[in-house]
Order: structure tokens, then C-alpha cells, then sequence
């Protein structure tokens, strides 16, 4: 695996660029995260985020929004 997409809750797809927080994210595949960082777009129209920071989120049940999610701390 060499790339991280990430899809919000609103459907929208973001590749995640490398840097040492983007690299931690490939621990994480598959979890509920909040994060924080600068979006863009590549020449191509496709949208990319740098992350400056995020957070890992448990959720009490299968299904629950991010926004009812309890945070845990990485």
C-alpha cells in the first residue's frame, strides 16, 4: 500500500498526502478519525488534505455518527 483515501461521512473522497502524521494514519486503516489539515486539489481536480493533526474516535455502536463519537487519545 503506498496511499491513503480517505471518504468523510459526507461522501467526499481525499487523498491524504505523506508527511509523518499522514504516515501514522496507515495504523489506523479502517477507523473513525477527526482530523485537521489544509484540502486541496491536484491538477487533475482531484482533492488532497495535509494532516497537521487528528484524533482517533471510538463509537459505542455499529453505525454512529462521527459527531456523537467519544475520542480517544492516540
Amino acid at each position: 500500500m503506498i496511499s491513503i483515501l480517505m471518504s468523510t461521512d459526507q461522501e467526499l473522497d481525499f487523498l491524504v498526502e505523506k508527511n509523518d502524521l499522514g504516515d501514522e494514519l496507515f495504523n489506523h486503516l479502517r477507523e473513525l478519525v477527526r482530523v485537521k489539515g489544509f484540502i486541496g486539489e491536484d491538477a487533475k481536480g482531484r482533492r488532497n488534505i495535509r494532516i497537521s493533526n487528528y484524533q482517533l474516535l471510538e463509537t459505542e455502536e455499529r453505525g454512529m455518527k462521527s459527531n456523537k463519537a467519544k475520542i480517544r487519545d492516540r
